[in-house]
């Protein structure tokens, strides 16, 4: 049993009911609360009121505030008026002030801050190490290790953050052999710092921006705040904690396009090119390309296990960015000015008059439709591929025979006639091409220069023409 709450009130948008008693239980990551109701037709009376979820908010047997948000019913008993729901939201606690750390004294404002937060779902080889220091009376000292590698520490650059500096630093804890991470934000150290206000606003944009890092989908499980903290190798506690009730998320299947799994060295240098500007670049093109929709299609890509389902998600994203980057720059000028378009227009429509009763032996409009494409010719109006093209050179991705392959024939043939390639390898390249494909363009568009791993080499390092770093 995670919680007992020992008095509160259960509600939804129409009216409360006062609850004495209630169990708060978790599986497998999901909360489920049990109670009596005390008010024997509440239940009746909102049986077929919509909204149907409710809220519970109380006070535990330990003096925590709780609030429990998005609960649906999973069963209702009419013998004895018990009530069973399951939490689709979050679980909020706030500890009770005499368990407070005293705070130090304020010289400003009260502005709360996000101390840490734990996520699942994180693989990483960490950068930096904490050193121990041994001492024995053996004369074979200096085979003692010196240090382990247990964290990595990563310093952001942020404009746009209301009342603050422009950079906050976060440290990474765990990750490794399946366990939840902590990011651990707790750092102070002049305006390196992330408020809660500022975290809500960024939140989705930053743990999908750490997603892409990580080559696989991230979930923030626990969130601490509050006036107060108090860090922990064991168990981290703050004034106010909010606790996401979901089934634990299980990557089967991550990407390793960012060399963070393997070497520390690798993982450094990747979170050091990423702290400097991409972040901040990642948030101000999410506005414009959709970005978060783009990294959850290529998780889901690389978690599907038919290689043409893969395909076809990228497709999809693919056409989204290029369109989306479309709607968003300037229309393309029209190919000539309109006085030197009349001049021409005029002669083309006359030798084409010339040939009209020959052009009309085929269909009786022919003539009418080649005149209206003719009076088109100067417009500015740029068709898929014309955007694709444009997409490929805004990210400096390279138009390499591969690459041109693949918006060609290989796209066409998807789409239209349903055929990603020839046989079970040819698919599995052409669908390893689109990823690494799609992985580079977000990561030019951002402006990360850090080093990559491709799965397969769709240009020459001749033909490469963004920045990249050559370190492996």
């Amino acid at each position: 049993m995670e919680y007992t709450v020992v008095r509160g009130w259960l509600s939804n948008k129409h009216e409360s009911t006062k609850v004495s008693f209630a169990l708060i239980s978790q599986e497998d990551g999901l909360f489920r609360i049990e109670t009596f109701l005390e008010d024997k037709d509440f239940f009746k009376r909102n049986e077929d009121r919509a909204p149907y979820d409710f809220r519970l908010h109380g006070v535990t047997e330990k003096g925590y505030k709780i609030e429990c948000t998005e609960l649906y019913m999973s069963r209702y008993t009419y013998a004895n008026c018990k009530f069973e729901l399951i939490c689709h939201g979050h679980l909020k606690l706030t500890k009770p002030e005499q368990d407070y750390p005293q705070p130090p004294p304020r010289k400003q404002p009260y502005r709360p801050r996000v101390w840490f937060i734990e996520v699942e779902g994180f693989r990483i080889k960490h950068a930096n190490h904490t050193r121990l220091h041994k001492e024995r009376y053996f004369t074979d000292e200096h085979t003692i290790p010196e240090h382990k590698f247990d964290h990595t520490m990563c310093h952001v650059m942020l404009n746009d953050l209301p009342n603050n500096g422009n950079s906050f630093t976060f440290t990474i804890y765990g990750g490794e052999d399946g366990t939840n991470a902590v990011l651990d934000f707790s750092y102070d150290k002049g305006y390196s710092k992330l408020h809660w206000d500022e975290y809500q606003a960024i939140k989705d944009n930053l743990i999908h921006f750490l997603s892409l890092i990580n080559g696989a989908k991230l979930i923030v499980r626990r969130e601490y705040t509050g006036e107060s903290y108090r860090p922990s190798e064991t168990k981290r506690w703050s004034q106010v904690e909010y606790v996401y009730s979901f089934k634990r998320l299980v990557n089967s299947r991550a990407s390793e396009f960012l060399p963070i799994f393997d070497h520390h060295g690798s993982t450094r240098t990747v979170f050091m090119m990423f702290g400097q500007l991409c972040l901040d670049s990642y948030c101000k093109l999410q506005d414009d390309l959709a970005l978060n929709e783009v990294i959850d299609a290529l998780h889901e890509s690389f978690a599907t296990s038919g290689i043409e389902e893969r395909f076809y998600i990228l497709v999809t994203v693919f056409e989204k960015l290029s369109s989306k980057l479309a709607a968003n720059t300037a229309a393309n000028p029209s190919p000539m000015s309109e006085a030197l378009f009349a001049v021409l227009k005029k002669r083309m429509v006359q030798m084409v008059s010339e040939h009209k009763t020959d052009i009309n032996r085929i269909h009786i409009a022919s003539y009418e439709t080649l005149v209206s494409r003719i009076g088109n010719l100067n417009n500015a109006k740029r068709s898929s591929q014309d955007d694709m093209h444009a997409l490929l050179s805004h990210a400096q991705i390279p138009i390499s025979r591969a690459v041109r392959a693949f918006l060609d024939t290989e796209r066409h043939q998807s789409v239209h006639r349903g055929i990603v390639g020839r046989n079970d390898a040819e698919r599995f390249q052409n669908y390893l091409k689109l990823d690494n494909m799609i992985r580079d363009i977000i990561l030019n568009l951002i402006g990360y220069e850090g080093p990559r791993r491709r799965s397969i080499a769709y240009f020459s390092d001749a033909e490469r023409i963004h920045k990249e770093s050559t370190h492996r």
